[in-house]
């Protein structure tokens, strides 16, 4: 049960989700039981009475076994318990004034612009949850019509974390997505032909090797594959054509029919 006096006095919802505070927040299990730190989370809700936030980073929400999820608030690269339900036309629960502010005034991405910086896989996989959040922000901001703000959000994304010294990654399809949703074309043609075709450029090399590695035939196929989907809503027969022809030469199209425009 929600305390909506306690939760209204320690200002824990954003001014514009105030009308939408639940009486009880309710959430399913996954699994088939609870461990010890799901027990000491429980009682931190039951107790705490929004005294103090209770936060979930990116790992640790997904390795709770309280799918939490319909009431996270994103604040940047954490999320905040709230006993707000994630509104259903939304496809993110953010919490833009605040992630704003962080991701654009706050943090410090320090040589990540540097090409002469040298940064290993598994920390290539740290800035993917970077780029990510800048594309939530990005879009949650032209969700609610403030399209200045979202192009000043994305354009900032690739100034902190160029392709030069940071890869286009996984998050790359989605930065495209925003960017023809904003109408910057041709700058989401252009970051679209680089990741894609090198993940073009990654099949044959792994396709004349005879070898594949499961961790990037699933990355490969998932770029290649979401910038298909992306330039093909978007009308861009060039490119959505040349995305998929790729995902059939190498077997890599999914079960379910898909064609090209």
């Amino acid at each position: 049960d929600v305390d909506k006096k306690a939760v209204l006095k320690h200002n824990v919802v954003p001014e514009q989700y105030r009308d939408r505070i639940v009486d009880r927040m309710i959430w399913n299990v996954n699994g088939n039981g609870l461990e010890k730190k799901d027990l000491a989370i429980l009682d931190l809700i039951a107790t705490n009475n929004w005294e103090r936030p209770i936060y979930f980073n990116n790992t640790s929400r997904l390795t709770v076994k309280l799918d939490l999820s319909n009431y996270l608030i994103q604040e940047g690269q954490a999320y905040r318990l709230i006993p707000v339900e994630k509104p259903a036309e939304s496809s993110d629960f953010v919490s833009t004034d605040i992630m704003y502010d962080n991701l654009v005034n706050n943090f410090f991405y320090r040589e990540l612009d540097n090409p002469d910086s040298y940064y290993n896989e598994d920390y290539r996989k740290f800035v993917l949850n970077h780029r990510q959040s800048f594309n939530k922000l990005a879009g949650a901001l032209l969700e609610e019509g403030k399209e200045d703000k979202a192009r000043e959000v994305i354009y900032k994304s690739l100034e902190l974390m160029p392709d030069e010294a940071i890869p286009y990654d996984f998050t790359s399809p989605f930065t495209v997505n925003v960017l023809y949703e904003m109408g910057d074309i041709e700058k989401a043609q252009e970051i679209a032909d680089i990741a894609g075709s090198r993940a073009i450029e990654k099949m044959d090399y792994y396709e004349r090797r005879g070898n594949w590695v499961p961790q990037e035939f699933d990355e490969i196929r998932g770029i290649l594959f979401n910038m298909y989907i992306i330039t093909n809503q978007n009308g861009d027969d060039e490119l959505s054509t040349k995305f998929y022809n790729a995902l059939g030469e190498y077997n890599m199209l999914p079960n379910r029919t898909i064609q090209p425009r």
